[in-house]
């Protein structure tokens, strides 16, 4: 019995060891990262931006129609997919570091551009400004979708085993802090600014501000060393026989091949979460501005802080319960709100308590989770010589197909009923609780490996079963199929 209880207190010691240790190389992660953060910052800083705006840039390009200036919004969402296979084929290529630089300049000057550029409607207006702007659109889609993939593949190689979704939930708690800056920047503007001079040259301000912070971003991801990870990958490869360059570039194209129901699944796993996220976050604001709800960008302030707090708890849990319970439970209940959260908050649109508990908790707690879990969930279809065109088709596939046109669908929908943006992500979301439950019941008879970095935790329904160094087997990495005992 004492050696018994000798033996307990020292595995108890070894694992509280253990998580001391990868709790300080997580912290010593994020320090060392912080250029890939700030620039994932500036990526949905313009996608906010943009949106808050989105009243300024009706009138200045778009005739005042809300219409198009949403189809503008979607403009960039277009190109998202192309930018993560061409940037993803090169990340798995010639590593994550230089992509992440490509992609950073670009989004620095698309952003930028669009606060230089004179307006298209209005004295002085001319119609090249308007076709200039959605070209700088279409060029940020391209550098996001590339952007992506290779921040969350940096973000999962690196993080200790124990926290990896911890580390990559923090690319969309970035993104909330990139919204709640944003908002609470263009509340300080209209308070300062009268009506006119917002209208004049003040919604310029926001976009022109990204350019000094995109290059502190630059010159810190100048520093970022690659991923051991994709190191080893290459090294494994320089054993092989070398085929030649058609071959090589033809291979990239074979993990999308060889795992085209992986890259089916992570896309309609995030459906519902893109879906929810764009339609609460930029249009729900302006829907809920020209109803005369008072202090809008406030609100939006409001809920953006609300996912700050508790989207890293979410990663956090997502460590113990595992990805796919955290995909599945947040798809669910994006299902089951989407309409009756839309109902209450559009039956009284100027009261700011109701909008505050519909787009901050109604809304926003499915959005943590899901958030929370995203990044890890798609980056766990993919062994590591194609996880950045994998997730940069997954994740960009969902954001172009569905939250890109979550404005304009959403705008569209109420012609034709008073809860169409709640049918809109109800339906999405029961597409993603669908997909994900196909793919769990795939998994649980050894016919699809779904975790290629960390099979445990991965689908558990009772919290506690922490992945350790020491509970992850050499054979759970790399491509293949799963065994049935591991589901």
């Amino acid at each position: 019995m004492a050696s018994r209880a000798e033996s307990d207190t020292d595995s108890s010691d070894d694992s509280t060891g253990s998580a001391d240790l990868g709790r300080s190389e997580l912290w010593a992660l994020l320090r060392r990262m912080w250029p890939l953060f700030l620039g994932n910052m500036l990526e949905w800083y313009e996608f906010a931006v943009y949106g808050y705006l989105a009243g300024f840039l009706k009138a200045n390009y778009f005739g005042g129609s809300a219409t198009a200036v949403w189809l503008g919004y979607g403009a960039s969402f277009i190109m998202r997919p192309i930018g993560g296979i061409l940037f993803g084929v090169a990340a798995d290529r010639c590593g994550r570091r230089p992509v992440t630089l490509i992609s950073l300049l670009g989004m620095v000057f698309a952003t930028g551009m669009q606060g230089a550029l004179p307006v298209a409607q209005g004295e002085g207006g001319s119609a090249w400004s308007l076709y200039a702007l959605v070209l700088l659109r279409l060029l940020q889609g391209v550098c996001v979708g590339g952007e992506e993939g290779a921040v969350i593949s940096m973000l999962a190689e690196e993080a200790p085993l124990r926290y990896k979704n911890l580390a990559t939930a923090c690319y969309f708690t970035v993104a909330f802090v990139a919204f709640m800056i944003t908002a609470g920047l263009v509340f300080l503007l209209e308070a300062i600014l009268s009506p006119a001079q917002m209208m004049s040259w003040g919604w310029r301000l926001p976009f022109l501000l990204v350019l000094p912070f995109g290059l502190v971003a630059f010159w810190g991801r100048r520093k970022i060393v690659e991923t051991e990870d994709f190191r080893q990958a290459i090294r494994d490869a320089s054993i092989e026989p070398k085929p030649s360059r058609r071959v090589r570039f033809l291979a990239k194209f074979s993990v999308v091949r060889q795992y085209c129901g992986h890259v089916a699944l992570g896309a309609a796993a995030a459906a519902g979460f893109s879906a929810l996220f764009y339609t609460a976050s930029a249009w729900s604001i302006a829907h809920l501005k020209a109803k005369g709800l008072p202090n809008p960008n406030l609100l939006a302030v409001s809920q953006q802080a609300v996912l700050v707090v508790t989207s890293p708890f979410f990663g956090w849990l997502g460590d113990q319960v595992g990805v796919a319970t955290m995909m599945l439970a947040g798809a669910f209940l994006t299902m089951i709100l989407g309409v009756p959260v839309f109902a209450i908050m559009d039956s009284d649109p100027t009261n700011w308590g109701t909008a505050f508990l519909c787009l901050g908790i109604g809304y926003g707690l499915p959005i943590s989770i899901c958030a929370s879990a995203s990044s890890l969930f798609c980056a766990e279809l993919f062994p590591t010589q194609g996880r950045s065109l994998g997730i940069g088709l997954t994740h960009n596939l969902a954001m172009s197909l569905v939250g890109g046109a979550a404005g304009y669908t959403a705008q569209k929908s109420l012609q034709f009923s008073e809860l169409g943006p709640g049918i809109y992500i109800s339906a999405w979301g029961a597409l993603s609780t669908l997909a994900i439950s196909i793919g769990l019941a795939a998994r649980a008879v050894g016919r699809a490996k779904l975790a290629h970095m960390r099979s445990d935790p991965y689908f558990n329904l009772v919290p506690g079963r922490t992945a350790t160094d020491a509970g992850i087997v050499a054979g759970d990495i790399g491509a293949g199929i799963e065994e049935t005992s591991e589901a």
